[in-house]
Order: structure tokens, then sequence, then C-alpha cells
């Protein structure tokens, strides 16, 4: 690599710290009105465009948005970004007079006809039409990566990798400060002080699960050493461990598992970073107050009550029998918010995302998700492809995750699902021996 191409590259990972960094101080500082910081990423969305001229670099940009506090009586900022991106991407398309029709696109318009329809029935049509709006976003994210015009390589995926440890760092460094701010005792036991006000505890924890394995891309690189990443990622796991989401250490599990049988093949290139490792643990050690968070830890876990919870129980008795009620269509989108008042219960969802689906839109909506589902996995099936391989384990983690927590298509997780999809589709029709094609429809 030539002089000129290391300070692009640095360059570009400059902007994306310089981005994490605008994010940080975004979400610290709460007096800021909200339309500042929509109007800061507007201007980098305007920057982007004139100096590269590439849309994918603006889905980076939303991305980080996400991390940013929300005030409940002002417009979403990651979903107005998601908009004006989504117009520009139709913008383009209509240029080119041409759109890539991923293999997800026609079930996720079928699905999502399908759950505005169920709106026409749902007994909490306000809180449907969130979750239409939720549903959409993600759809609206595999779209513009489609037809972004983005050509990914291997030296993108490790940008894209990059991105990921970054970002997976500035929630880990916003959880920190939360820990800090309340006292380390005191959040380790109580949960519901783990509230980064653009989501909680359970709802932060599963951008962790999504990222880090991604994270984990650039390590599998011939001739590659990243110390500094490293130490991030070691961090953000440890953000990881202090969002005390148990669904989300199970779903972690799972991806490391997948990742040990399936990708991890040359143990010699990470053996160079045992030292970094042993060196972080042990200065840890010597840190007073990391010692103090690994005893409280310790403590927390250890206490059988903390794994012994049968919360959730109540909620999927009421969604197997919410579903045999109507079987066939469901309650309507949304309608889980309604159906647990009558348990007396303050919870939005089922905790399960197969029940979840199965109660509020029935035997047609479990099949939607089946189709759905099948086509990602047919998407993630290249064996001898890490960067693949990884994204897989990635997403097979965060549904084993929402076996027992979120659902995938409502709040932000979407955006984050259905644009990795959309990435590995887009990798692998850019690569010509690979079979596989995104089908593209020419518009007179």
């Amino acid at each position: 690599m030539n002089m000129v191409e290391q300070l692009k590259k640095l360059k570009t990972e400059g902007y994306t710290f310089l981005l994490a960094g605008i994010t940080f101080y975004l979400w610290l500082n709460t007096q800021i009105p909200w339309w500042y910081g929509l109007i800061i990423y507007l201007v980098l969305f305007a920057v982007l465009l004139i100096q590269e001229k590439r849309l994918e670099s603006l889905l980076v940009v939303t991305l980080f948005s996400i991390i940013v506090k929300n005030n409940p009586d002002s417009p979403d900022t990651v979903y107005t970004l998601t908009v004006v991106l989504t117009g520009l991407v139709f913008i383009r398309m209509a240029f080119r007079k041409q759109i890539k029709v991923g293999s997800l696109l026609v079930v996720l318009v079928l699905n999502l006809s399908y759950v505005i329809l169920s709106l026409t029935y749902t007994p909490v049509f306000l809180s449907g039409k969130f979750g239409v709006g939720s549903i959409l976003q993600g759809y609206m994210a595999y779209l513009i990566i489609t037809n972004s015009g983005f050509k990914p390589s291997k030296e993108h995926l490790l940008k894209v990798s990059k991105v990921a440890s970054i970002f997976s760092f500035t929630i880990a460094c916003q959880l920190f400060f939360v820990y800090y701010q309340n006292g380390i005792e005191k959040t380790i036991y109580n949960k519901n002080l783990i509230d980064l006000g653009w989501q909680f505890s359970n709802l932060i924890a599963p951008f962790f699960i999504l990222f880090l394995p991604i994270a984990y891309y650039k390590y599998t690189l011939r001739k590659s050493f990243y110390p500094l990443y490293f130490i991030m990622d070691i961090l953000s796991m440890v953000g990881l461990v202090l969002t005390l989401s148990r669904g989300a250490y199970v779903g972690f599990f799972v991806t490391l598992v997948l990742i040990v049988l399936f990708i991890v093949r040359d143990w010699k290139k990470m053996i160079r970073y045992i030292p970094v490792g042993i060196g972080t643990v042990i200065l840890g050690y010597f840190i007073p107050i990391a010692n103090k968070t690994v005893t409280l830890l310790y403590e927390r876990f250890s206490n059988n009550e903390f794994f012994d919870d049968n919360n959730r129980y109540p909620l999927w008795d009421l969604a197997t029998q919410s579903f045999l009620e109507k079987p066939l269509f469901g309650y309507g989108v949304r309608s889980s918010s309604y159906l647990i008042t009558t348990i007396d219960r303050g919870n939005y969802y089922f905790h399960n995302f197969i029940l979840q689906v199965a109660a509020t839109l029935g035997i047609l909506g479990l099949i939607f998700l089946a189709i759905i589902l099948f086509k990602t996995m047919r998407v993630m099936l290249r064996p001898h492809d890490k960067f693949v391989l990884l994204v897989a384990a990635a997403l097979i983690g965060s549904l084993a995750h929402q076996f027992v927590d979120v659902m995938f298509d409502y709040f932000i997780f979407g955006l984050v699902f259905y644009a990795l999809i959309g990435l590995v589709e887009i990798y692998r029709d850019e690569d010509p021996l690979d079979a596989f094609t995104l089908k593209q429809i020419e518009m007179s």
C-alpha cells in the first residue's frame, strides 16, 4: 500500500471516529434541542454526498444517529434520516432507471402490506401505527443498501468491521458513563438505571450481538494486527456484560459457539492478540474501579435469583392463548401491548419473537416470518466466506436472544438486521466467482 492510499485509509477511519465523537457529545448534552442534532447529521449527509457521492456512507451516519437521546415529544432523528436517505435512493433509481430487487424484497413488501391491513382490526391503532413505522424502517434500510450503488470489496469489508468496532465501543462508553453517574453497585443491583435515553438494558444489548461478530472479521485477515481495535472490542464485550441482559448473554454465547466451530480455523492469527488481552486484564485488575465492578458482577451473577426469573412464562402462556383464539390473522400489529394489560402487566411485547408474531399476526404472519428467515439463511449460505459466516453468526445469535426478548421487526433493530442482509447480498452479487445475483428491473 503506497503513502497516498494509507493516508486515505486513515482519513476514512478519522471520519468515523469523529462521527462517534459527535454522537457521544450529542448524547451527553441532554440540553441540546433535538433539531440541533438532526441538522448536524443532515450537514454530514451533504458533506459526504459532495465529497464521496456515495450513499452507503450516509447509512453509517444514520446508524450512529440511533444512539442519540430522543425527546418523546420530538420527531425521531434516525427515522427522519432513514426517510431522507430512502428519498435519495429513489432519486438515484429514477436517474439510473433501474431497481435492484433483493431476495427478500417481494416478501417484505407483502408482509408490510399485511401488517398495514391488520391496523383495521388491532385494538391499539396508535401503537399499531408505531409498529408499522418500526417495521417499515428496517425494510427501508434493506432497500437503501441494495440500491445504494455500493460495490463492496474485501477492503470495504475491513472498513465495515472497523465501523462495527467503533459503533459498539461508543455504546460501551455510554454505558460506562451511566455506571459512573449512578454508581456501580447501585446500577448493578437496579437494572432500571441502565437507560441510555434512546433505549434501556435489554434493548441496548442486541446491538453488541449484531456488531461484535462483524468487528471480529478484521482479525481473520492475513498480515493484520489491530491492537487498538482489539482493546476497544474487549471493552465493548464488557459493555455487553454491563447491560445485565440475560437473553443477550444467551444470544452472544450462541454466536461465540458458531464462530469457534465454523470460523476460527487459524489459531496462529489469534495468538498474537493474547499478550494484548492478558495485558488489558492485568491493567484492569490494578484499576480499583474495574476490580470493584468485577467483584460486584460476580456476586450478582452468582445469585441464583438473577437467572431464576419466571416473569416471562405468563407472557408466553398469554401469547399461546391469544394465538389459539384467533389463529389465522391474530389480534393485529402491536396488539400485544393491549393483550398484556389483561394480566396486569406493563410489558409491550411477549418476549419471544415467534409467539409475538403468532399472537398478533396469526398463521399468515408466521408464514411470512418463515419465508423471511428461510430466504435470509439462503443468502448466508456461503460456507467458505468468513465475512458472510460472521454476519450469519450475528443474525443467528440475535434470533437466539429474541427467543426470550425483543422482536427484530420492532424498535430499531430491523434497520441493522436488514441492512446486514442487504450488505451480504450486494457483496455476493459483486463477486464474479459467486453464482448469487440480484435481479434488476429496468424502468423505461
